[in-house]
């Protein structure tokens, strides 16, 4: 069975799974040697959304978006979705959005192992 689906029907879709999404994270806001860094956190203290101000780009792990993978959008559809979703979310415009494997954002690659207890 084929079921179709608007573009702005399926956008709406895939802004109402990121929201369900970001509803499981935990929001950590800190400061890194001088430039603040915003980090998302899933239930299994892996970081699945990575934001600097310094470098302005939005690390995301795919595990995250891997639902939106339904709708098919093509790569740089997804990418200003996630960008665009993350602007309306948070106040934050990145400067470009990065898709990494899941587990590349770990606390050792980016500096962050003595802070990882206390998240």
């Amino acid at each position: 069975m084929k079921i179709l689906i608007t573009e702005d029907k399926r956008k709406q879709l895939a802004y109402r799974i990121l929201d369900d999404k970001l509803s499981e994270l935990t929001r950590k806001y800190f400061d890194l040697d001088g430039h603040p860094q915003t980090l998302l956190i899933d239930d299994d203290g892996d970081i699945v959304m990575r934001w600097s101000k310094k470098q302005r780009n939005l690390y995301v792990s795919e595990r995250l978006i891997s639902p939106l993978r339904v709708f098919s959008f093509e790569d740089v559809e997804e990418n200003m979705l996630v960008s665009w979703w993350f602007k309306n979310r948070f106040n934050i415009d990145p400067d470009a959005v990065y898709f990494v494997a899941p587990g590349s954002l770990d606390w050792e690659g980016m500096g962050l192992t003595g802070m990882m207890g206390e998240f």
